[in-house]
């Protein structure tokens, strides 16, 4: 199976556990609550087969979200030092290098979120300064679920560098001479130098402090 159509699949299995899930937040009929949980059953199994992920641990994520189910949203960070290195850090979970990032929680800004989710992830205290872009990314044997991203640029105003427990290796590193990135995270910290070093590449939003 070639990877595209991998990822194609699992797109599939995600948009049928959204139809399923869905249709059990809002219908009362039992008949087409068995039909509904059918669905979600087959979604779980087969997006665990093929990404990988415990069965339980994916039903379980499924089944704590209620009403219309929608992409998750998320946010990630772009941090340089005075020699354009990015702020990495190796997850606990993939053992991938990652930027900053999580999910948005309830009642929370974005902007919000992303000082957040630095602060937890890697000690420091951000301003965020720019938003480079609005990403979309399909379900993947990584992540079993659509997921919409808003990427900051950041500046470290304080705090101090220390790894959580969502890591196991932290630091700054030029992009070129780092492998086995965690989701489209190359990509994003690859736009994010563009940015740094020519300002016109992207079509960032600066935001007003």
């Amino acid at each position: 199976m070639t990877d595209d159509i991998h990822s194609r699949l699992i797109q599939i299995l995600d948009e049928i556990r959204a139809i399923g899930q869905t249709g059990l937040n809002f219908s009362d009929n039992p008949y087409d609550r068995e039909r509904y949980l059918r669905l979600v059953e087959i979604a779980t199994a087969d997006l665990s087969r093929l990404s990988g992920i415990d069965k339980t641990k994916i039903a379980d994520s499924f089944a704590a979200e209620i009403g219309y189910i929608t992409p998750k949203v998320g946010v990630d960070a772009a941090i340089f030092d005075d020699q354009k290195r990015i702020l990495l850090h190796r997850r606990t979970d993939d053992h991938r290098w990652c930027l900053p990032c999580g999910w948005i929680e309830v009642n929370e800004s974005p902007t919000e979120a992303i000082v957040r989710e630095v602060r937890e992830e890697t000690g420091l205290d951000v301003v965020p300064t720019h938003i480079l872009g609005v990403y979309d990314l399909k379900a993947d044997k990584l992540h079993p679920h659509h997921t919409i991203t808003i990427f900051y640029l950041c500046r470290s105003v304080g705090g101090k560098l220390a790894i959580s427990h969502e890591s196991t290796d932290i630091g700054y590193f030029s992009i070129d001479q780092v492998e086995n990135w965690h989701h489209a995270h190359d990509k994003k910290a690859n736009d994010a130098l563009q940015f740094l070093q020519y300002k016109t590449h992207l079509s960032a939003i600066e935001i007003d402090n």
